[in-house]
């Protein structure tokens, strides 16, 4: 997807004021983040990919991520699901 001219300036603009906020803030510790991922539904493609959208997300803040936690009952059994956080958080 192409960002039109008025569109990059409007993501530059949050992101600089996101830096400053950023540079502003000294001693700030946040431990956890609750974040909502809207899903189709509960199969593992779709868990999977609004995973990588919240991981890409948070990193492109320059925040950490050590863990991600869904609230569906066993959506972290699946191998798929196993392999993504090995590879993405734990190295990521």
């Amino acid at each position: 997807m192409q960002l039109t001219a008025e569109q990059s300036q409007e993501a530059k603009a949050a992101r600089d004021a996101w830096d400053k906020m950023v540079e502003e803030s000294a001693d700030v510790v946040a431990q956890n983040l609750t974040l909502v991922e809207i899903v189709a539904d509960r199969t593992v493609p779709q868990v999977l990919h609004a995973l990588a959208r919240r991981h890409a997300r948070l990193r492109s803040l320059g925040l950490p991520v050590h863990r991600l936690h869904g609230d569906i009952v066993c959506t972290g059994t699946s191998s798929a699901l196993v392999s993504h956080q090995t590879h993405r958080v734990f190295t990521g």
